[in-house]
């Protein structure tokens, strides 16, 4: 954005001049006078090309500002989309984990597996915002891989559900159920092998928009300047009597509810 407000500029410029110099030729062969009335309209002219130039190159910057504004914004976001995406990744390693050890061949008793692979949260609404191509393909990339491992992990939730209904409804024997989870087994622990693909994938995204992110706009520079976005000695110093102030807080409301339970229910 920034190249081209500079190239119409300097094209604007080149045009400006070369438009000068011509008038001037014209006015000296053909004009041959000093005409107050030709030097009140070049003047009024040149006044208002110029305030025209100025106010496209004003929009440019104005465009090229918020442009910035939305990719910083949108890298800030991202920090936070991507640590939960690892957060989820992490929860599903570790159900995988569980399963893998419950349904162990060494586990003597009939087991049934309570929990379930969590799909993980895809965003797309931010990537519109982001100005590096390289990180807009890696992320499009991203998003592709996650929405194959999350159809993975609900086809693997929808085998078990129906293998441990089938056998809950005693349509299915405990061997044939064993069976079956000894295959459901195979899927998921594939599953954890692309998770661990995708968990170093997310990491290596999360670094690039940590360092792009420090790139901060001039008005952003100046917003954190006059922030708080650290703790300090003055805010560390009033922790503990705030929490005093939050306890005492809570303690009242929870009086409070129980009055008004006793209320209700002595009517």
């Amino acid at each position: 954005m920034i190249k081209t407000a500079l190239s119409w500029f300097f094209l604007i410029i080149i045009f400006s001049f070369l438009f000068s110099i011509g008038f001037i030729v014209f006015e000296k062969l053909f004009l041959a006078v000093e005409s107050e009335y030709i030097k009140s309209a070049i003047g009024a002219f040149m006044g208002a090309f110029l305030a025209f130039i100025f106010v496209r190159i004003g929009d440019g910057f104005k465009l090229y500002h918020e442009r910035k504004e939305k990719n910083h914004s949108a890298l800030v976001k991202y920090q936070h989309y991507l640590n939960g995406a690892l957060t989820e990744i992490d929860d599903n390693i570790f159900l995988i984990d569980t399963f893998e050890e419950i349904f162990s061949p060494d586990a003597n008793n009939t087991v049934v597996w309570s929990n379930r692979l969590k799909t993980i949260p895809i965003d797309t609404s931010l990537i519109h915002n982001l100005l590096n191509i390289d990180l807009i393909n890696e992320i499009f990339s991203l998003n592709i891989h996650l929405k194959k491992l999350n159809s993975s992990c609900e086809t693997s939730n929808r085998s078990y559900d129906q293998v441990l209904s089938a056998f809950l409804d005693e349509k299915l024997s405990l061997e044939d159920y064993n069976r079956n989870v000894e295959r459901i087994k195979k899927d998921i622990l594939d599953i954890r092998k692309f998770l661990y693909e995708e968990l170093n994938e997310i990491k290596h995204i999360f670094a690039v928009v940590r360092i792009l992110g420090r790139e901060q706009t001039f008005f952003s520079k100046i917003i954190k300047l006059f922030s708080n976005t650290k703790y300090t000695s003055k805010i560390s110093n009033k922790v503990e009597d705030e929490l005093e102030i939050l306890e005492s807080e809570i303690e009242n409301i929870k009086k409070e509810s129980q009055n008004r339970i006793d209320n209700v229910l002595q009517e």
